[in-house]
């Protein structure tokens, strides 16, 4: 019984420094945990700046694009309807001279 005892006194014993030191050490961590938060805090404003920045010259892209799009192929479908209207009135003015022909081989 008193050997039990001992044990059990220098358990107890073991225990009360296992919790002195942690709770002496349990600041000095949680500072340290908050620490790394403000830092992972501070980085993933930094990465959202940058998504910002990358979304809008992503935007800005997508305008020049279209820009440049529009000014090359507006001017082709401008030629190609002015060459579809050219060509219809040639047919016109050809099959004008034709049947004015015609009539003047009837007279």
């Amino acid at each position: 019984l008193v050997v039990t005892l001992a044990e059990a006194v220098k358990t107890l014993r073991s225990l009360r420094e296992l919790t002195d030191q942690t709770a002496r050490s349990l600041p000095a961590l949680i500072e340290k945990a908050d620490a790394a938060v403000s830092a992972v805090s501070t980085e993933v404003s930094r990465v959202s700046v940058v998504i910002d920045e990358i979304e809008g010259i992503a935007a800005r892209l997508g305008h020049t694009v279209t820009a440049v799009h529009e000014a090359v192929n507006v001017p082709a479908s401008v030629v190609a309807a002015a060459g579809e209207r050219l060509r219809h009135v040639l047919r016109r003015a050809t099959r004008s001279r034709a049947t004015a022909g015609e009539e003047r081989a009837e007279h």
